[in-house]
Formats: structure tokens, sequence, C-alpha cells
């Protein structure tokens, strides 16, 4: 599929009357995830209008321990209605239906093809199911659905000529997920530095117990002129998940470090901790991950174990 833009379309576009003929149905997105080998389903809100805030849904997901499945089901009563001269398309063409995933903070950017179809006048189902691995997903992560030209046999006048043009007037649908809340987001800011190392990590914060845990505090800092960056981007290798997944895991051992061993804070001397502070922050990973804190090396090698 083409990553071709519609700057001004020329050609006849999927309208919302156009999508109303066919009786182009979406149903409530579902997530779903594994909790030790059960499978968990987070319950929308009447009203949550397309933002899913994950942790608000369901307090024992944590991006670090758990995949997300998403899985959206599209049906279209009557299709035949985007082809043929009055249509977007002629019927000898295919229609796709694509998503675009993206988000800065997760470093996702990818577009592909969920399915495609012909000309028909019966009813066709298209389901996206996706899941998201563990330590994939952080902050606001972007799902948007749209149409496109998958394949084209013959055109009519004022119709699309090229495979991979945009048909729908628009986005199909838009879904945000919304990770955070529960102490496993790591503040990530870009750099573009060519001397510079593929990441480093930046400490900014006076109090510990105060201060919060967001980027102008402490953050990971990934390097846009390294060649490996691009690699970590896109995701799509083993690889590629591994050094993020290592960059993260480091990251979270020196914060610990400095917070326990360094700044000599006691996390038990502190029960009511609340809200994003640095420090509890380095409780929750430290409960949750059964970090031995006694010196940097227990600490590293407790993480790995408890995220591999």
């Amino acid at each position: 599929m083409s990553n071709m833009k519609n700057k001004i379309a020329t050609y006849k576009l999927i309208d919302e009357d156009l999508l109303n003929k066919a009786i182009f149905h979406m149903e409530e997105v579902r997530c779903f995830y594994l909790d030790n080998e059960i499978q968990n389903e987070l319950e929308l809100s009447d009203d949550y209008n397309g933002v899913i805030y994950i942790n608000e849904l369901d307090d024992k997901w944590s991006p670090l321990n758990h995949e997300l499945t998403i899985v959206q089901k599209f049906t279209i009563t009557n299709p035949s209605v985007f082809f043929g001269e009055y249509g977007v398309t002629a019927n000898e063409n295919l229609i796709g239906l694509g998503v675009h995933v993206h988000s800065r903070t997760s470093s996702i950017q990818y577009k592909e093809s969920v399915s495609h179809f012909g000309n028909s006048t019966s009813p066709i189902e298209i389901i996206y199911n996706h899941t998201f691995e563990k330590n994939e997903l952080r902050g606001n992560i972007h799902i948007d659905f749209f149409l496109y030209l998958e394949d084209n046999i013959k055109s009519h006048s004022f119709q699309a000529k090229e495979r991979g043009l945009i048909l729908s007037d628009g986005l199909i649908l838009s879904l945000e997920l919304v990770v955070d809340g529960d102490g496993s987001i790591f503040p990530i800011r870009e750099i573009h530095d060519k001397n510079e190392p593929l990441w480093t990590i930046e400490k900014n914060w006076a109090d510990p117990i105060e201060d919060p845990f967001d980027v102008n505090h402490v953050a990971i800092k990934l390097n846009t002129a390294h060649s490996l960056f691009n690699q970590i981007l896109e995701g799509k290798t083993r690889t590629s998940n591994y050094i993020m997944e290592d960059i993260i895991i480091e990251s979270m051992a020196i914060i610990i470090n400095d917070v326990i061993n360094m700044e000599e804070l006691r996390i038990e001397d502190y029960d009511n901790l609340e809200g994003n502070s640095i420090l509890a922050i380095v409780k929750y990973w430290i409960v949750t991950f059964d970090v031995n804190v006694t010196d940097a090396f227990s600490i590293v090698n407790s993480l790995r174990r408890a995220l591999k």
C-alpha cells in the first residue's frame, strides 16, 4: 500500500452520505490482555468517545508486564454503492481499509493495509486485530483508519486513478490509547547530534520526594542522528525491541540506584506516597518487580529477570 497523501482531491471521495448509503457500521473497539494466561477485557465507559485511558479502566494492566490486543470490527452492508460510474471507483477495482498507527512517545510510525474488498451486493466484515507487545506502549498512541484505492484496473471520470490514493473524506475512525498513571511510563525526548550515542539519560530533579516523574526532571534522550534510531522507531524486529527494552531497564536501574543508594531514601519510610513523584515511581518499580536494591548490580539483574 502506498503512503501517498491527498493534497487536494480532484476525484470523488467517500463522504458521510456515501457511508450512510453503504450502511458502514463500526462496532465498539475491544481491548484485551493476558495476565497469568487469563484473558482480561477492558470495560469501556459509554462516553469513551474514541479515547481509551487504559490504566483508568484497569489498574492491574502494566505496559511493562502485559501485551495489549486491540480488536475493531467494521461491517459494510452494501459495499456496491462505492463502485461503478457513480461511485468512487470502477466495478473492476478494489478498495482497501488501511490503518495509520503513530505515537511520538512510543516511537511508533507506520501505515499498513487491514483488508480490501471488491464490488459486492453482499455484506462484508473487516476485523482489525493487533497486539502491541510488552513495553511497546508509552504515552499517547493514535490508531487512524481510512479507505484507499487498493487496485486500479479501470477508472471513470473524476475517479482516483493511482493505487494508494486515499478515498475516504477524512478518517473513518480515530482511536487514541492513553497509557499513564501506573508508574510505567518513561519520559522520552529526542535529540539530533552526530557526536552523541544512541541514548543517554539525564537527571534534573532536586527532590525526588516532591519533583514529578516527567520530562522536565528525568528523561531518556534518544538520538535521531544515530544509525540505530530508525530501527528503534519502527520496532519491526526482535533486535530493535530488545534494544528499547534494554534502554528502559538500564534507565530504571540507574534511577532506582540513585534514589535509594545514592540519596539514601528508604521507601519503607514513605507509606502514603501518591501521585507521580519520582520516589513514588521508584517505589512502584521496586514493589511491582520485586527489585533487590542492595547495590547497582542487584538492581539491574532484578529488573532483567522481571521484565525479560
